[in-house]
């Protein structure tokens, strides 16, 4: 394994991954796998993300869960 990741000049946590994968499906298995996301990006309204903009702004040391709370408990149709 130490030559083989010397001659590839990759660390040894890719080495071992790829030789698992090796073990499991053979050759194939080894080509590039697409890095794309395989699950959906969360998304926010236009409006609640210009809400929380300006109060991100306005409070720039306040953390990220105050900040979610806090446009539900001063408008509360934010959802």
């Amino acid at each position: 394994m130490s030559q083989l990741r010397a001659r590839f000049e990759i660390s040894c946590k890719i080495g071992y991954k790829w030789l698992g994968r090796y073990r499991n499906s053979g050759a194939a298995e080894l080509e590039d796998l697409s890095s794309a996301r395989h699950t959906k990006a969360t998304t926010i309204d236009a409006d609640v993300a210009t809400v929380l903009l300006a109060l991100r702004r306005q409070r720039p040391t306040w953390e990220v869960r105050k900040l979610w709370a806090r446009p539900t408990k001063d408008q509360p149709e934010i959802d």
